[in-house]
């Protein structure tokens, strides 16, 4: 079974897929921010995110048989607080939410601040941790609670 893991969260649009046995796939596109700027607003983010995922989605189901997902996982806020909301992780939700529901599967939200804690957690998985941000952890997450259920 395969377990997709979407995050919008950071400078970078990403996907990732695992299994049981590691990484199956890890797709990445940094957005751009202009030469002299210090870094993008929040609607330039989620524009540049929601061009991305277009890209990346596409190549990730060119090398992924969507009958063998399991589950979606997305970074869907930046903590688990009420009312924590940031404008990219719209476009991660937006699109994990569609995969999701074209494909009749459970979508699991976790948080960009969960992600850095679950971050601690693996330190000692150093082959896996190829994948950087929290789409592995998105996705590890998607397989840690439907492996341990």
């Amino acid at each position: 079974m395969l377990y997709i893991g979407i995050d919008t969260s950071c400078y970078t649009t990403s996907i990732a897929c695992v299994n049981q046995d590691g990484v199956v796939a890890d797709i990445r596109m940094p957005l751009v921010v202009k030469p002299g700027e210090r870094g993008l607003r929040q609607s330039e983010g989620l524009f540049q995110h929601t061009k991305n995922l277009a890209v990346i989605t596409k190549q990730l189901f060119s090398t992924v048989d969507a009958r063998n997902v399991g589950g979606i996982a997305v970074s869907g806020k930046p903590c688990d607080t009420e009312n924590s909301y940031m404008p990219v992780f719209l476009a991660g939700r937006t699109v994990a939410t569609a995969i999701a529901s074209s494909l009749s599967l459970n979508l699991i939200e976790t948080t960009h601040q969960q992600g850095h804690i679950r971050a601690l957690c693996t330190v000692s998985e150093r082959s896996r941790m190829s994948l950087s941000g929290c789409t592995y952890r998105a996705a590890r997450r998607m397989f840690l609670c439907v492996t341990s259920s």
